[in-house]
């Protein structure tokens, strides 16, 4: 969170504890508390404003009514006291310590929702269950094997299009080191593990996730319904931030585009293979999310044509607005690239085409069924003729703005 002057304090549960397991750390602050405030303590930070922190976040990813979520390291509640208003949502919430999930069961007051004692990595969920799986200061405290092993297990617990969502402690911002510091000149401390993007890239990669979200700790990122007050008097007004780094992995829902033949990479979005046209179904289509970030944080999506085609590149934020998402981008600008890096075409606003291009994207989209072009102009449209070979999409803000964009690329 962030302190009086302005600098953001990532608050750790094992920062007050030496050379203890988490049972008798919890304990011990059940001594020093009493019992209910020790067991809210015990997940770290202040108890409600990081739960509202942690809704508001999957909030902003789509959490809906009827979502399913899996809470991995749910401890005493602290998220799962958040998501109790959601009447027809389904929750699992998975501890170490069976009294802190106790807790959060009486806490919430949800007969219908399942708390599960961890047992190794493993995930007591079907295949294919959850819309989200969290692991709000999970792996900050695990070897980077075990960290690894969960999410492989997310992955499969996962509905395609699901996502997990993820705190962890970077080298790379300064607010960090004062976790980083304090375990290095306190012997005996639990494992505060530190985990570096390259290695969440190359867990995603290896497992098959696409990379949508890497936010900084210590820049506000989420977006709030309404102020948010700490314990000490600071206010996060618009966006809050948990201090620790966030990243949101999405496993990829290949049933979106009708034929692929390589699955989504990337950092930002989907690169994938665009088949040509097959028997039956003469146009092919490619559908794809991501987050354009300010300065130089685009989305890229790139594509193969096997053979020539017209292709017609759209890409929008009020799109998502429908499936209930929040902070999407409101207006976009969107680059073809050739194999050579040239621009092909780019536009900022379908309006903003001649007549007769507006026209030609009408009747395509018409001709192929997808979803009519929007009434405001804005969305972003690029429609061309191409040969065969690899094109790159590239999605940037609008006079520098961010938020979450649809990218649909249409070949036929």
């Amino acid at each position: 969170m962030a302190d009086p002057s302005g600098q953001i304090v990532v608050r750790d549960m094992t920062s007050e504890v030496q050379g203890k397991a988490y049972p008798d750390y919890v304990a011990e602050l059940k001594a020093k508390f009493g019992e209910e405030a020790g067991l809210r303590a015990a997940v770290g930070g202040d108890f409600i404003a990081t739960g509202v922190l942690e809704e508001q976040l999957l909030r902003s990813l789509g959490l809906r009514d009827d979502s399913v979520v899996v809470d991995v390291g749910c401890g005493s509640g602290r998220l799962a006291y958040q998501l109790r208003r959601y009447p027809g949502l389904r929750y699992l919430g998975t501890d170490v310590v069976p009294e802190l999930m106790a807790y959060a069961k009486k806490l919430c007051g949800r007969s219908d929702w399942r708390f599960e004692p961890a047992s190794g990595v493993g995930l007591p969920a079907e295949s294919g269950s959850a819309d989200f799986v969290c692991f709000f200061s999970v792996i900050t405290h695990l070897p980077h094997v075990h960290s690894y092993r969960y999410l492989q297990e997310a992955y499969r617990v996962l509905k395609p299009g699901g996502c997990v969502v993820l705190s962890f402690l970077e080298f790379r911002l300064a607010s960090h080191w004062i976790v980083f510091t304090d375990t290095v000149n306190t012997p005996g401390q639990h494992l505060n593990q530190f985990v570096e993007r390259e290695a969440i890239r190359a867990w995603a990669k290896a497992i098959g996730f696409a990379v949508e979200h890497l936010f900084d700790g210590d820049r506000p990122h989420i977006p709030l319904e309404q102020d948010l007050v700490w314990p000490d008097g600071t206010v996060m007004r618009g966006r809050g931030n948990l201090g620790q780094s966030v990243a949101v992995l999405r496993k990829p829902d290949v049933s979106q585009a009708r034929k692929l033949e390589a699955p989504a990479t990337g950092d930002d979005g989907a690169t994938a293979r665009v088949t040509a046209a097959t028997p039956g179904s003469p146009f092919v289509a490619l559908s794809t999310r991501g987050f354009v970030g300010g300065d130089d944080a685009v989305l890229i999506n790139g594509f193969q044509l096997a053979a020539a085609a017209s292709v017609v590149v759209r890409v929008s934020g009020r799109r998502l607005v429908c499936h209930g998402l929040r902070n999407t981008l409101a207006r976009s600008h969107v680059r073809l690239h050739d194999a050579q890096g040239r621009v092909i075409a780019e536009n900022s606003g379908w309006a903003l085409g001649s007549p007769a291009e507006q026209e030609a994207a009408h009747a395509f989209l018409a001709k192929v069924g997808t979803e009519p072009l929007d009434e405001t102009g804005e969305e972003a449209v690029i429609l061309r003729h191409l040969e065969p070979g690899a094109y790159t999409v590239v999605v940037a803000g609008d006079a520098g703005t961010t938020g979450l964009v649809h990218i649909e690329i249409v070949a036929g």
